[in-house]
C-alpha cells in the first residue's frame, strides 16, 4: 500500500523494502508450515502437468547456473492430474533448488552437472504398493526430477523430508522445502520417494493419482498494477479492527469505494439502510455471531447478484473445504495474504463475471 502511495515511477524507500521481504518471508513461512502439516487450504483442478512444467521451463532454468544442464523429457501422452497449479508450481521450485544446491556442494558446476524433470504414466501394482506401504494402487503421473548432485546417505534419505532438517551450511534454507513438498504431496493422496546414494546424485520419484475429468482451461490475467485497480463497490466483512482498517485503506488506494463491517449482523444492516447496490462482498468465515457463509446467504438473499471473496486463515473445520480442498464454485484467499494478492483475486472474481455462490 506503501509503495502505491508512493507512486509507480518512485524508487521505494530501503525501510519499505526491507519491511516488504519481512513480511513475505512470514508468509511463505506460514504457507511452508501449513503445506508440511497437510493443512494449507488448497484450490484444485484438472490441468494438464506437462503444461505446467513447459510454462515454468524459463524460470526454473533461471534458478540454477547456466553450468548446469536443465533438461526437459515429458511423456505426451499422460493423462490430467487434479493439483493446485499453485501448489504444483511450489512443489517444481522446491526440487528444482534442491537439486542445484546438491550439484554445488558436489563439484562447484563441473561439466557433467546436469538435472533432469521427467513425467511417465505409470500404474503402480500390488507389487509396487507392498513394497512402498503408503503408495496406492492405479494409474499415476510420475514426476521425477534427478540431479548430478552429492547424493544422500542412508541417514539423511531417511530424514530429507523432516521439517527443519537440511544438509546445508546454516543460514541457508530453512530446511522446510522438501517438508512442504512432502506435505503438498501427501494432501493429494500423493507418495513421494527418494533414490540416492553419496556421489551418485539423487532422484526424486512424485507419483500423483491420474485424473479422468476433462481439463479446465484457464484464463490467466496480465500482471500489472493498472489491471488490479478498480472502481467497484465492495462490502468489507472483518471482526480484526487492524486487519479491517488496513485492508480497506489499501483498497481505497486501488480505486475501490469500501464500506466497512466488523460483524455479520452490522453488515446485513448496511445493505438494508445505506440502498447500496455491491458488487462484491469479502468476509472473514469465522466470525463470533454469524459465520461468513451463513452472512453470504443473508447478503444474497437481499442483493442475488452479489459476488462473495471468502478469507481466513484457519484451515480446520471450515465448511467452505473438504479434506482442505476447497469445494467447487467457492472463491477463496487465504490468511496472510498480500494486497497485490488479493486485489488480483479481486480482478479475476469480478472480471470473470463469477456467478454468485
Amino acid at each position: 500500500m506503501s509503495l502505491h502511495k508512493l507512486g509507480r515511477k518512485q524508487s521505494p524507500t530501503k525501510s519499505i523494502d526491507a519491511i516488504i521481504t519481512a513480511a513475505q518471508r512470514a508468509e511463505n513461512l506460514t504457507r511452508q508450515l501449513l503445506a508440511f502439516s497437510r493443512k494449507q487450504i488448497y484450490d484444485p483442478i484438472v490441468l494438464d502437468v506437462n503444461k505446467i512444467i513447459s510454462g515454468l521451463d524459463k524460470m526454473l532454468s533461471h534458478l540454477i547456473s547456466e553450468e548446469i544442464r536443465f533438461q526437459i523429457d515429458l511423456e505426451s501422452t499422460i493423462p490430467p492430474i487434479k493439483a493446485d497449479p499453485n501448489q504444483l508450481e511450489q512443489i517444481l521450485i522446491n526440487l528444482i533448488i534442491n537439486a542445484r544446491d546438491a550439484i554445488v556442494e558436489k563439484h562447484g558446476l563441473a561439466d557433467e552437472s546436469r538435472i533432469l524433470i521427467e513425467t511417465r504414466l505409470v500404474n503402480l501394482d500390488r507389487t509396487f504398493t507392498n513394497k512402498h506401504f503408503d503408495a496406492k494402487p492405479g494409474y499415476h503421473v510420475l514426476i521425477a526430477v534427478t540431479d548430478s548432485g552429492a547424493g544422500m546417505t542412508d541417514h539423511q534419505k531417511s530424514m530429507i523430508f523432516e521439517p527443519f532438517y537440511s544438509t546445508k551450511d546454516q543460514g541457508k534454507g530453512t530446511g522446510l522445502g522438501l517438508s512442504t513438498v512432502y506435505g503438498i504431496v501427501k494432501q493429494n493422496r500423493g507418495s513421494i520417494y527418494v533414490y540416492s546414494e553419496p556421489g551418485h546424485g539423487s532422484t526424486f520419484k512424485i507419483y500423483w493419482p491420474a485424473s479422468t475429468e476433462h481439463i479446465d482451461e484457464v484464463t490467466e490475467q496480465p500482471e500489472n498494477h493498472t489491471s488490479l485497480d478498480g472502481q467497484e463497490i465492495i462490502l468489507l466483512v472483518e471482526d480484526d479492527r487492524d486487519v479491517l482498517r488496513f485492508t480497506s485503506t489499501a483498497l481505497r488506494e486501488f480505486g475501490y469505494k469500501v464500506h466497512e463491517a466488523d460483524c455479520g449482523k452490522r453488515a446485513i444492516q448496511l445493505v438494508k439502510n445505506n440502498h447500496v447496490h455491491f458488487d462484491l462482498m469479502i468476509t472473514d468465515v469465522v466470525m463470533p455471531e454469524m459465520n461468513g457463509q451463513e452472512l453470504s446467504q443473508r447478503i444474497q438473499e437481499l442483493q442475488p447478484d452479489i459476488r462473495v471473496l471468502f478469507t481466513s486463515g484457519y484451515t480446520q473445520n471450515n465448511q467452505l473445504t473438504q479434506n482442505g480442498a476447497i469445494k467447487e464454485g467457492i472463491q477463496f484467499i487465504q490468511k496472510p495474504y498480500s494486497i497485490h494478492a488479493l486485489t488480483k483475486k479481486i480482478r479475476q472474481i469480478i472480471d470473470s463475471r463469477c456467478k454468485p455462490i
